[in-house]
């Protein structure tokens, strides 16, 4: 019994420490959690200088956001001088929000285009986090790797 307790009490501290990192993390950890994935060639973060959507910081919209490469898409056939100008299209994107609400909002934003000629791939929320992933990537390979993106920001050290 004593053990069960134990064992109950470690793995709701570590699912504490882990909603801790999803819950407005800063860019840098994010960069520092995807940038060596196996499926991930590059990284490069929004700043107010290079907002594509000019939101961040903003009510509501993202306090950081972060686009990825992924080694599965032809990066020379996705338009864009950098992973910025790229978007999610390159690989996938880390957009943090400030709130649950404000992640669950963008998610369900998303979903309105899903299946039509909009649609920029599959997308999931983790704590304050929407993961996306690229619609130039098969369903199994946005899986993959929204399940990585998902397991590397949940990591615990």
């Amino acid at each position: 019994m004593i053990v069960q307790v134990s064992e109950s009490k470690a793995a709701l501290e570590a699912s504490i420490k882990q909603m801790e990192q999803v819950t407005n993390p800063g860019g840098n950890f994010a960069i520092d959690r995807v940038k060596d994935l196996r499926a991930v060639r590059g990284v490069q973060a929004v700043t107010e200088d290079r907002d594509p959507n000019g939101n961040l910081n903003k009510q509501g919209g993202y306090t950081a956001t972060v686009y990825l490469a992924s080694t599965l898409v032809d990066q020379e056939s996705v338009f864009g001088r950098d992973l910025v100008d790229k978007g999610t299209e390159a690989g996938g994107a880390i957009e943090v929000y400030k709130t649950i609400d404000d992640a669950e909002a963008r998610n369900t934003y998303l979903a309105a285009f899903d299946g039509g000629v909009l649609s920029s791939g599959s997308h999931s929320v983790v704590g304050t986090v929407v993961i996306r992933t690229s619609d130039e990537l098969t369903a199994s390979q946005q899986a993959k790797l929204e399940a990585a993106i998902r397991n590397a920001l949940a990591r615990l050290e």
